[in-house]
């Protein structure tokens, strides 16, 4: 027999790891801002850092000054604005999946590339492209022969950027999985471009933090994606995970790499850190019954979706949850009434959503009330949005009581939960 431990009273069903965990400590405000559809279909990708919450809006507007387009919503002041050069006839718009934020800066790219990165700083109001006229050292070419007729070529993607540093994959065809990609990285102070890795096989979704750098590597075969890191100090490169299974979008924090690895297989895989300090690897969320998706880390916190497995429930019924290094605590974000996706978390806010179907809304959670108060909402002009909810009087606090248990609150997944034991104790029986 197997004993569903997650399985905590009638009121729901616990997605944390040990009895006593419960309810974050802060508050949760709907987030609804201007110009963003509430049909997943339309606005379908949001990122979050520090004080923006970036979206692309694919809903065609009679207003011309509401293109489709990239927007940055300022969430201190209640603001939207269009990033300048990502309306969809502005040259095919921007690409969001390859858009990362860091204080007032946008880093986004466009939908063909263009083999540059654009940042947008919202406080200037100013952009600038790189690598630029500034750039030098290693600016490597590729080279591919189709006949009689060579191409030379560099193809860049999947910026990540941390104060002066931006790094990149680059190679032939990017957007393909042709192999032979490598990670560069360009000082945006002194303009000098050095490789990261040019190692045989694919390298990409890098992740930067002060002096270390984290990406997934197929060095190893295109079957067993590996998690690699590399010391800006000591200009040396160590393999944090190369399990012959798959490990999937690494990233880093001051001393700690996050990844999600499918050693367990994708039905029920796991989320695994790396302590740079001591070399060390562990388990942070693997219950044998669930399935855990796309890490986020903010400082010494990590951030987490916990769900049902596809062979249980397919439509991918999630909990996000929160995990918290130093005190080895688990906490649940306020329990759901639908299915939660992870978008971003940034110093001690985290970007959520819980969607149905046809609808989605998007919060964010504020842990332990350490970032200033959201202003009272005032919106102004025409919008397709405009019942901006950020205002004091409607934040839910994320404290359980007693009687509550933190997690997924319907009979579906009961349901659902009772037919994983049934099907684990058939498997181990």
């Amino acid at each position: 027999m197997i004993a569903c431990a997650f399985l905590q009273g009638i009121s729901g069903i616990a997605v944390v790891q040990g009895a006593d965990a419960g309810y974050a400590a802060g508050t949760t405000a709907p987030l609804n801002p201007q110009y963003q559809s509430g049909d997943p279909a339309v606005t379908f990708y949001y990122t979050l850092g520090d004080d923006l919450v970036v979206f692309q809006n694919l809903e065609n507007s009679k207003d011309p000054r509401y293109p489709v387009g990239l927007y940055a919503y300022h969430i201190s002041e209640n603001r939207t604005e269009l990033v300048p050069g990502t309306a969809v006839d502005d040259e095919h718009g921007a690409n969001i999946l390859g858009t990362k934020v860091q204080n007032d800066r946008i880093v986004w790219q466009r939908t063909f590339f263009d083999n540059t990165f654009h940042i947008y700083n919202t406080t200037t109001g100013t952009e600038r492209a790189v690598p630029d006229s500034s750039a030098w050292g290693t600016l490597k070419t590729y080279h591919r022969t189709f006949g009689n007729v060579t191409i030379d070529t560099v193809e860049r993607a999947d910026p990540a950027i941390d104060d002066d540093r931006i790094v990149w994959m680059q190679g032939f065809w990017t957007a393909t999985n042709e192999q032979g990609t490598d990670l560069y990285m360009m000082n945006m102070t002194t303009g000098e471009v050095i490789p990261i890795c040019e190692s045989p096989g694919r390298q990409d979704n890098p992740s930067i933090s002060g002096r270390y750098i984290v990406w997934e590597d197929e060095r190893n075969g295109v079957d067993n994606p590996d998690i690699y890191l590399y010391d800006l100090e000591t200009h040396t490169e160590t393999p944090v995970c190369t399990d012959p299974s798959y490990q999937r979008y690494p990233v880093v924090s001051g001393d700690y790499v996050i990844w999600l690895d499918f050693r367990n297989g994708s039905n029920f895989s796991q989320i695994r850190m790396y302590r740079i300090s001591t070399g060390t690897e562990s388990v942070i969320a693997g219950d044998p019954v669930m399935r855990y998706d796309l890490p986020f880390i903010s400082g010494d916190r990590v951030a987490f979706l916990k769900c049902f497995p596809y062979s249980v429930n397919p439509r991918g019924i999630c909990q996000a949850m929160i995990y918290d290094i130093g005190a080895n605590e688990y906490m649940s974000l306020p329990k759901t009434h639908g299915r939660q996706s992870l978008w971003g978390f940034s110093g001690d806010r985290i970007l959520y959503s819980e969607e149905t179907d046809t609808s989605r809304q998007m919060y964010l959670f504020t842990l332990e009330n350490k970032t200033p108060a959201l202003p009272e909402a005032t919106v102004s002009g025409d919008s397709r949005n405009t019942t901006s909810a950020l205002t004091a009087a409607t934040p839910v606090t994320g404290t359980a009581t007693p009687a509550e248990s933190p997690g997924f609150n319907f009979l579906p997944c009961g349901a659902a939960v009772v037919l994983a034991c049934l099907i684990l104790g058939s498997r181990r029986g």
